[in-house]
């Protein structure tokens, strides 16, 4: 609905802002179909450390390293 427009930064900043949120949620619910199956298989003990062995990958790939790249950019 906003094509031409000439509205282009703020769709850009919007759709940066929902796929940042769809990130986060695809995360939680990986992490939480982990901690499910674990949970039922090995243990609720099993089924957390799993699931936060899982959720090391996703905050440090897809949060802190563009954050990290963010931060030397500006620095430059």
């Amino acid at each position: 609905m906003l094509f031409r427009q000439d509205d282009k930064r703020h769709v850009v900043f919007l759709a940066n802002r929902v796929s940042i949120a769809g990130l986060a949620f695809l995360a939680l619910a990986m992490c939480g179909s982990v901690l499910l199956v674990t949970a039922k298989l090995f243990g609720v003990a099993a089924g957390v450390l799993t699931s936060a062995l899982v959720a090391i990958p996703f905050v440090l790939l897809w949060f802190v390293a563009p954050l990290y790249r963010r931060a030397a950019r500006e620095a430059e």
